[in-house]
């Protein structure tokens, strides 16, 4: 994907010396050509280009990708199911397990998704300084700040037998897999817990999404549950979070990230109509979807970490980012 310069100038300006730090290191990254994976590598790209970043940078893919770079990129072409421990990466520094396998069928979208980290840790736990794990805020039962703690107990994983349900149980196992690899093994084991994102290359089905298709074309922004809660965090800083804990992290620890800052889906839609000189339509029933808001405050605390782009910055990039590539 694109990356329009004032969003690469920034990541680059904002983690300059973590970047030269990753010299030398060898670092092997799953989900390379996901939402996440694909600003992780273009950050590494542009670090090698702009910064002259020297690492050996492994991309584990399920297919090559249409435009590879092999002079930044080791890429092995691997099914995150037939991963295991007869595997041959080799030894790094840093692994990063972006990846997320995803099926119709729920349960065979768990399976893989479980059988896939029991591979990785079987060959990493050994063989690396450090393991990141990309779980998501879906663990929680309850989605708003006061019951998003970190080491807050899971309980038991639902039945995957719908998607929702399937992705929320292979985090929740896959959590459970690396408690499990904590005490005895050299890796230090961290879990990163992500919350909603918007900004380019995003895709799924999510409210901003549709709100934006709807605006892009002239049309009114449909809102049906105005009242609920959401934040945003913008893929640079995204970047930047994933890059410092990787980084600073020094233990076994798990981490929210995401944005502390509520909005409404009223005041998102808003904040775009505004963008896109379009209106609001609201349908007065009652909420139907959950809050979705993190309590950052370990990664806050721990690592000083914050936010640089407000949520209305990152809606006046991502429209310009639109309009210079016609795409989300």
């Amino acid at each position: 994907m694109y990356i329009q310069n004032e969003d690469m100038d920034l990541i680059l300006e904002e983690n300059e010396l973590i970047l030269n730090s990753l010299n030398d290191t060898r670092i092997f990254i799953t989900g390379a050509t996901g939402f996440m994976g694909s600003w992780i590598t273009e950050t590494l790209c542009h670090a090698y280009r702009e910064l002259g970043v020297r690492a050996h940078i492994t991309l584990m893919v399920r297919a090559m990708p249409k435009n590879p770079c092999f002079d930044v990129f080791h890429y092995v072409v691997k099914d995150l199911r037939d991963v295991n421990a007869w595997s041959s990466f080799g030894e790094y520094d840093f692994v990063l397990h972006l990846a997320n396998y995803q099926n119709p069928e729920p349960l065979e979208a768990f399976r893989v998704n479980t059988q896939g980290m029991d591979g990785l840790l079987d060959y990493f736990v050994e063989r690396c300084s450090t393991f990141l794990f990309m779980s998501s805020g879906a663990v929680y039962k309850q989605t708003i700040p006061e019951t998003t703690q970190e080491n807050i107990f899971l309980g038991a994983p639902p039945v995957p037998s719908t998607a929702r349900d399937s992705y929320r149980a292979s985090k929740m196992v896959c959590e459970y897999m690396m408690m499990q690899e904590v005490i005895p093994y050299k890796a230090k084991m961290i879990t990163v817990r992500p919350f909603t994102f918007y900004g380019p290359g995003l895709n799924g089905n999510f409210a901003i999404l549709h709100f934006i298709a709807n605006a892009r074309l002239g049309n009114n922004i449909q809102v049906k549950s105005k009242n609920t809660l959401r934040s945003y965090m913008y893929p640079t800083d995204l970047v930047k979070w994933i890059l410092t804990i990787m980084f600073r992290c020094n233990q076994d620890a798990k981490f929210n990230i995401g944005h502390p800052q509520a909005y409404t889906l009223e005041e998102v839609a808003n904040g775009l109509a505004s963008l896109y000189k379009v209106a609001v339509e609201t349908n007065p029933i009652q909420q139907i979807a959950p809050d979705y808001v993190p309590n950052v405050h370990e990664a806050s605390r721990t690592f000083g970490l914050s936010n640089t782009i407000s949520l209305e910055e990152g809606l006046r990039r991502w429209k310009k980012y639109q309009n210079l590539y016609g795409s989300f």
